[in-house]
């Protein structure tokens, strides 16, 4: 009996392992000029049934400021939109000492990234998706 229950607790372990997903997308974005300015904003999907269930994390300088929450809908929406992002929509540089973004998402064994060196123009992608990610995290995009 004993040995039984701990063979059971052994594959709900496992099965519990395997069934989490592995996914976020992380934002950062820095100036080299500005030292101790990067920010990083981490967006991670939950599994819980509540209207605003997705967290993002806000990080300055490296500290911890501050943890909200959105809805499944803004994140897919954020997701989705950096699923449209293609090496020809992150090619830009302009000006001396400009500001870097850079924006990872992975999926369990699925990773992409992108690097945005310049100021995002109205219109671009990049610039969407940086308004999408501040604005969830509720911070201002200048």
């Amino acid at each position: 009996m004993r040995k039984n229950l701990l063979f059971l607790l052994l594959i709900v372990l496992v099965i519990s392992c395997k069934t989490q997903s592995n996914e976020y997308l992380k934002f950062e974005t820095g100036n080299a000029m500005i030292i101790g300015g990067e920010t990083s904003i981490t967006l991670i999907p939950t599994n819980k049934k509540r209207a605003k269930n997705e967290t993002v994390k806000i990080f300055y300088a490296n500290k911890k400021l501050d943890n909200r929450k959105i809805s499944k809908n803004e994140y897919n929406q954020i997701v989705d939109l950096y699923k449209q992002i293609s090496i020809k929509d992150t090619a830009k540089m302009e000006g001396i000492d400009p500001p870097y973004f850079n924006i990872e998402y992975r999926r369990n064994e699925f990773k992409k990234d992108f690097c945005y060196t310049g100021n995002p123009k109205k219109g671009e992608k990049f610039r969407k998706i940086t308004e999408l990610i501040f604005e969830s995290a509720k911070l201002q995009f200048k």
